[in-house]
């Protein structure tokens, strides 16, 4: 969502967001040898001790790297991102954001 609204409007608070979000992420993923990085979750609330590393876009691994990536992007003013269908973002920054 920062990313998104950083490309929009150009304004660096949001992608400073997006940089506290990310380290955020990072510092929670678990690396493993043979499956990489994931992030583990307790989804189920009901048996909080019944804990997943989903890999789904929404809500597992992928959607988080995939934010990685692009935040990378914007800070290598490399942005130029895959958008899905229903996301109100541009894919590159707006050329009149500042």
């Amino acid at each position: 969502m920062f990313l998104g609204l950083w490309a929009e409007t150009g304004e660096d608070k949001y992608l400073n967001y997006a940089k506290r979000v990310g380290k955020q992420l990072l510092s929670e993923s678990v690396y493993e040898e043979n499956t990489g990085a994931c992030w583990y979750h307790a989804f189920d609330r009901t048996d909080p001790e019944h804990v997943t590393a989903k890999i789904g876009y929404l809500d597992g691994s992928s959607g988080i790297a995939a934010e990685l990536v692009q935040l990378y992007q914007a800070v290598t003013n490399d942005f130029d991102v895959l958008r899905l269908p229903d996301d109100p973002y541009p894919k590159t920054k707006t050329p009149s954001a500042k």
